[in-house]
């Protein structure tokens, strides 16, 4: 399995800041979803783990219970389980500009997996969301 950029492996390490509130960015995207027609991340993401619940409540904080939810469901909860069938077979790479904040949480995730004995091939870059042609 591979992938390139993904949206975030570890959730809170995308979604909040140092003070742990969520970062009003997604709050505002999540918004902007809605008013596009309700399609989108965000919305994909309430379809599948919190049975169509938004994260955020009408001021931009996050609904306890839901973000408990999509915690639970987000691919760093999946660490818990039996990981040792995909040791070896995961590979991930980001970009240490990406656009979308998603270097971090990636990079977080990879950690993880391997304090759990996963063995993950890491692949780091310093390009953006999208790259570049030449990578």
């Amino acid at each position: 399995m591979g992938v390139s950029s993904p949206d975030p492996l570890d959730l809170d390490a995308w979604l909040l800041d140092d003070r742990g509130q969520p970062k009003a960015k997604w709050w505002h995207w999540a918004r902007a979803e809605q008013r596009l027609g309700g399609r989108g991340q965000f919305t994909s993401w309430a379809a599948s783990w919190s049975d169509g619940a938004s994260l955020f409540d009408h001021a931009g904080a996050l609904r306890p219970q839901v973000h408990a939810r999509w915690k639970a469901h987000s691919p760093r909860a999946l660490l818990a389980g039996d990981v040792a069938s995909l040791s070896g077979r995961v590979f991930i790479t980001a970009g240490r500009r990406d656009l979308f904040e998603l270097f971090e949480p990636t990079e977080r995730f990879v950690t993880a997996a391997r304090e759990r004995g996963l063995d993950v091939a890491w692949a780091p870059t310093d390009l953006d969301h999208f790259g570049e042609t030449r990578e």
